[in-house]
């Protein structure tokens, strides 16, 4: 929610209808905020008003738009940190398998980056550490209308010729086995009975086309808010508005997993509460 120092005053709002009215705005003395019927004076103002993502009570939009009244750019709000949403019509088929994997992304037939790790596998597509890392990017593609695609090795280190060549050497020593046999015996079951169909490239290279994420209600994390350039990154003050400052998500900063975000919001709140406070 948006913060205001202990020096400022309070009254109640005559606006009584609490749909309206909400909002701040700047004064001769600082700043005068209006929220759900009352209305505070206050000398400093922090705007730590969350993003839309994984919503939770005292998180809101209205940081967006409190900003933009102030004069400041908000680059557009979008999914960060979440899963992906594939073409198919066989993903209830692997729905709840967990497999190690190299997950890279493709933007209009262009390699961008690649994450490994643990993927979950649903009925939707990917979700999993690999894919939220990869997700920013991915839906910022989608945002743009470009192609996005992800391709899956879920043998690391091996390509389709090298593959073959393990299960060659393999069947040399074992004839009666087949590749499904040692493919079984190397990847989950369900896994291979969803994906392999004679076809050993969607073992080491599966082509998922990606076309949504699961949205903000299932984001970690927000990418885009208030432009970073038009505020002091040792202060967090505003350039724009003297000692209006800003906090946390709110902000166009996000980051991988691996507690960066929790880091932003702590460190970020430290800095506009510190120099807030100074006169």
């Amino acid at each position: 929610t948006s913060s205001f120092t202990s020096k400022g005053k309070k009254s109640r709002s005559k606006n009584k209808d609490k749909s309206k009215g909400l909002g701040a705005k700047k004064t001769e003395k600082g700043f005068v905020v209006e929220v759900e019927g009352w209305s505070y004076e206050c000398k400093k103002l922090i705007l730590a008003n969350g993003s839309k993502a994984y919503k939770i009570e005292g998180s809101s939009e209205s940081g967006y738009e409190m900003a933009k009244a102030f004069g400041h750019n908000v680059i557009k709000p979008l999914p960060a940190l979440v899963p992906l949403v594939c073409e198919g019509d066989f993903f209830q088929k692997w729905e709840g398998v967990r497999a190690d994997g190299v997950l890279t992304l493709y933007v209009n037939g262009q390699r961008r980056l690649s994450t490994k790790g643990q993927l979950q596998l649903t009925k939707y597509g990917l979700s999993g550490i690999p894919t939220m890392e990869i997700s920013r990017f991915a839906v910022l593609a989608l945002s743009k209308k470009e192609e996005v695609n992800l391709h899956v090795n879920f043998m690391e280190g091996f390509d389709k010729e090298s593959l073959e060549g393990y299960i060659s050497y393999i069947k040399e020593k074992s004839p009666s086995l087949s590749t499904k046999d040692i493919l079984l015996g190397a990847l989950n079951d369900k896994l291979v009975e969803t994906i392999y169909n004679d076809d050993l490239n969607n073992i080491v290279d599966l082509e998922l086309k990606v076309k949504d994420s699961l949205g903000f209600d299932f984001a970690q994390v927000c990418q885009g808010g208030v432009d970073t350039n038009e505020i002091n990154p040792d202060t967090m003050e505003s350039i724009l508005v003297k000692d209006l400052y800003f906090a946390g998500e709110l902000i166009d900063v996000d980051g991988t997993c691996g507690g960066y975000n929790l880091q932003w919001a702590f460190t970020s709140g430290y800095l506009a509460g510190r120099n807030a406070a100074n006169d």
